[in-house]
């Protein structure tokens, strides 16, 4: 598997025509990139004793390739997402910056290394995209970046939070966070903006990204995209105690209702969906906020939530959001999402796991995982895991594999996906309980359990096993519905005061305390139980995910 992830911007001698693209912008097959995930650590706070974790690197280009920034995340680990490098297929496109403004430098802070953060400055008629770091108070290297001529680049935005140096005790406050596309127009090039504040700048010299239209390259035909399919599709386990299993759209919408939010509802098939649709939202008048007032009501009720993993099939869906790239996408849809499961700690003194039903239960789910491809050797470039409302990217070298199948692992209950067996756990509260001359020494966390193990396997790549959006008419994809009913779900007393005494047992649990308060969450605490949105309507169906 090779570690630079590439795909190539079709030169100017190949037609617009060859390209499947129709595109008079003068800067068209201007740039050259690729996606690299090899990087070299620049700086990390490790030592500083900081109330978070960050790591910063310079990606690695191969030869005749310039980095436009660098890349920096949370935590210790070897980054997971592929940096862009660029390179020019005409003269004066590229500049390194004339200078650097220094925006921060570690004095104070306790970490093992010195670290400092710049801001490159470019000639006239160029944009710089990223900050630089160094494993010194000194400024880097003018070689260390290159700047972009100013027609290739557009608007980009402040993105997610990295780090910040909170109770790190230097001298000076820093955070940083991504630069991201604004729109379908842009590529974010994987870099970030640091600030001299622990609060978001709101506007830098450095918010912008790659034009698109700068960069071109064929699409991958029918035949070679089931071909991938084939070779790599995913291998996807359940867990062996999963009770809500993997199910089929079609199989699930032949046996429902359509249901709207007035009360009127009609048996509904794939063959009359979208018929059936139509009456469903005029009968109800409805023409705005669609998705929470139409609905599919299972019409065996509990009985569907079992799913059937025999008639299971995976909803493919192929986009080309980045040029040179194709990203195929493998929708799996189970008829039920059972109750969640969370650990609580106390520092070091107490931690327990317990359910925390009904919470997180509602009828239908659906979780993906996308698969991206270098159109120019058709080799997998990235994965992207999604995780109910979050994901993650894997590098291939990043995952387990079965012959040429990648291997993904659906979590018990909530069914997102993740690349290996574990506890998957994701922090929901970090909350200090005890401070010691202005120093934490002990926190209250919560954290949601994933649980992934190896159970019943399904072959997402054989025959039957997918259905390809783009390739075969499939109405109900793209329009406006949940997958079940939008209800509001209180824990009853006998619930609430089970969760208390799982998780709080050696504290209040069966006290009188404990079956007051259970009352009192019973009452006024309630959780929004809605049926999954569509999945043509969700955002990642269209959008960039890496």
């Amino acid at each position: 598997m090779n570690k630079i992830l590439t795909f190539t911007a079709l030169v100017a001698c190949i037609s617009a025509a060859a390209t499947g693209y129709a595109n008079n912008d003068p800067t068209a097959n201007s740039l050259e990139i690729k996606y690299v995930n090899e990087y070299d650590l620049v700086w990390w706070d490790k030592g500083s004793g900081g109330d978070h974790d960050g790591s910063y690197y310079s990606p690695k280009p191969p030869a005749g390739y310039y980095r436009l920034g660098h890349y920096g995340h949370g935590g210790y680990g070897h980054p997971t997402e592929a940096s862009v490098v660029v390179k020019a297929l005409k003269p004066g496109l590229l500049e390194r910056p004339v200078s650097y403004s220094r925006i921060w430098k570690d004095s104070g802070s306790g970490a093992d290394w010195d670290g400092s953060f710049w801001q490159p400055n470019p000639p006239n008629g160029y944009k710089c995209l990223g900050t630089v770091v160094s494993r010194h108070h000194g400024q880097p290297s003018l070689d260390e970046v290159r700047c972009v001529k100013s027609d290739l680049v557009v608007s980009g935005k402040l993105g997610g939070w990295i780090w910040d140096d909170s109770d790190t005790g230097a001298d000076d406050d820093f955070g940083s966070w991504k630069i991201v596309a604004n729109d379908a127009n842009g590529i974010s090039v994987n870099s970030f903006v640091g600030n001299n504040s622990h609060s978001a700048p709101g506007s830098s010299p450095l918010f912008y990204v790659l034009k698109k239209a700068s960069i071109l390259a064929a699409k991958l035909s029918q035949a070679e995209v089931t071909n991938l399919i084939k070779k790599h599709g995913p291998i996807l386990y359940l867990h062996p105690d999963e009770r809500y299993k993997l199910d089929s759209p079609f199989r699930y919408i032949n046996q429902a209702y359509l249901v709207n939010s007035k009360g009127n509802k009609i048996k509904t098939s794939t063959d009359t969906f979208k018929a059936n649709y139509d009456y469903i939202k005029a009968a109800g008048n409805i023409n705005s906020n669609v998705k929470d007032n139409i609905w599919l009501e299972p019409a065996n009720g509990d009985a569907s939530r079992p799913g059937d993993l025999n008639a299971a099939k995976a909803i493919v869906h192929i986009k080309d959001t980045i040029p040179g790239y194709t990203d195929i996408q493998f929708w799996y849809f189970y008829a039920y999402n059972g109750p969640g499961t969370a650990k609580v700690r106390f520092g070091e003194i107490y931690n327990h796991t317990g359910e925390l039903k009904p919470f997180g239960e509602h009828t239908g789910d659906w979780e993906h995982v996308t698969l991206r491809f270098d159109n120019s050797n058709k080799s997998l470039t990235s994965v992207y895991l999604s995780q109910h409302s979050y994901g993650e990217q894997r590098a291939p070298n990043q995952l387990e594999w079965d012959g040429s199948h990648v291997v993904i692992y659906s979590s018990k209950n909530g069914h997102a996906s993740y690349a290996s067996q574990s506890d998957n756990d994701h922090r929901v509260l970090h909350k200090c309980i005890q401070e010691i001359f202005g120093h934490c020494v002990g926190h209250l966390d919560v954290d949601l359990k994933n649980y992934t193990a190896k159970g019943n396997r399904f072959n997402t790549y054989e025959d039957g096993k997918y259905h390809i959006v783009n390739y075969t008419p499939t109405n109900w994809a793209e329009m406006e519905f949940r997958w079940g009913p939008v209800k509001d779900v209180h824990m009853t007393i006998e619930q609430a005061e089970k969760v208390a005494r799982d998780f709080f047992g050696p504290f209040i649990g069966g006290s009188p305390a404990a079956s007051i308060g259970a009352a009192l969450f019973s009452k006024f605490y309630k959780e929004n139980q809605g049926g999954p949105t569509n999945i043509g309507t969700k955002g990642d169906w269209s959008n960039n995910e890496f």
